[in-house]
């Protein structure tokens, strides 16, 4: 509740919608280093490698961001983005609970107070508002309330407790590139040599990652001897 409060109170007037997808994204290092402080988690060397060049690659998205942000929009994304490492946080720390279940029952908790920061923040008239939503509209909100929140967060959190924060969290830094890979394929939206540049690198730091330590299982294994 807290995450989406601020989120969206900072895309009203202090931040775009670009700015805030990137900065929002600074929750795999607030997750990370959390659950590394809070929950004594390691990280191996490929995984400080790894997320070093993913994070190196998502910086590399600003150079290219057409939109802005004022200070207090950046300070409100950011408490978004640690709103939403306390989530995950609490999710990993779940024991013998079903999550899809468990995301149905907070998600009664929200509507009600976010309905009254809406009512004096954005409109006073909801009925008339919630009167003339399209359906694409209509269709939208049920694809972020069903899809992209309960089933994804659901899947999201089973990751995130069967697995180390720094092994699951990295794989955050994906949005932006499905993002604008998306808005070039539906929108006819140009993609920028930068931003394919930062998405290379992400992909590479998330292999590193994930395989680094495997792989150099597999060539560290001794030979075995070659019979005459």
């Amino acid at each position: 509740m807290l995450k989406f409060s601020l989120l969206f109170i900072a895309m009203e007037s202090n931040a775009s919608a670009g700015i805030v997808s990137l900065l929002l994204q600074a929750q795999v290092i607030f997750t990370i280093l959390l659950s590394v402080l809070l929950l004594k988690e390691t990280m191996d060397r490929f995984q400080v490698v790894g997320i070093s060049i993913a994070t190196f690659g998502f910086s590399l998205f600003f150079i290219n961001s057409s939109g802005s942000t004022t200070i207090l929009g950046a300070v409100l994304i950011l408490f978004a983005a640690l709103f939403w490492s306390f989530s995950n946080l609490i999710m990993k720390r779940l024991q013998n609970v079903n999550l899809l279940h468990f995301i149905v029952w907070v998600s009664l908790v929200p509507p009600l107070p976010l309905f009254t920061l809406s009512y004096f923040i954005e409109t006073d008239s909801p009925l008339t508002l919630l009167l003339n939503t399209t359906t694409q509209s209509w269709l939208s909100i049920a694809y972020v309330g069903y899809i992209s929140t309960l089933i994804a967060f659901a899947i999201w959190g089973w990751l995130l407790k069967n697995h180390k924060a720094a092994a699951v969290t990295p794989f955050a830094l994906l949005i932006p590139i499905v993002g604008i890979i998306g808005s070039a394929l539906l929108l006819n939206e140009q993609l920028m040599r930068m931003e394919a540049i930062g998405g290379g690198f992400i992909l590479c730091g998330l292999t590193v990652s994930v395989t680094g330590a495997r792989i150099s299982k597999i060539f560290s294994k001794p030979r075995a001897d070659v019979l005459p």
